[in-house]
């Protein structure tokens, strides 16, 4: 996977960099080195947070049909249950 960063000079001295593709992806270094190296550590945990939640969905996918829930008129089912409506 090929991402563009962003390294931008700071008047204090050192370097932010951020990737515009991958929203809040930002990180900074003295060094222009050290801000790549940095930004490389923060596009690897932001992917795997990324890939976490999507592995937690898939997993917690809940569909809500009418029917017998206590108390709310619905029946909770699993995503392997779900079908579309009839159309009359």
């Amino acid at each position: 996977m090929k991402l563009t960063i962003v390294l931008e000079p700071q008047e204090e001295g050192g370097y932010t960099v951020y990737v515009p593709s991958l929203p809040g992806c930002i990180s900074e270094g003295d060094t222009k080195k050290e801000a790549i190296q940095n930004i490389k550590e923060a596009i690897d945990l932001y992917l795997e947070a990324d890939t976490n939640d999507l592995v937690e969905s898939a997993h917690s996918t809940s569909v809500f049909t009418s029917g017998l829930m206590e108390g709310a008129g619905l029946k909770k089912i699993g995503p392997s249950e779900a079908r579309m409506p009839s159309v009359y």
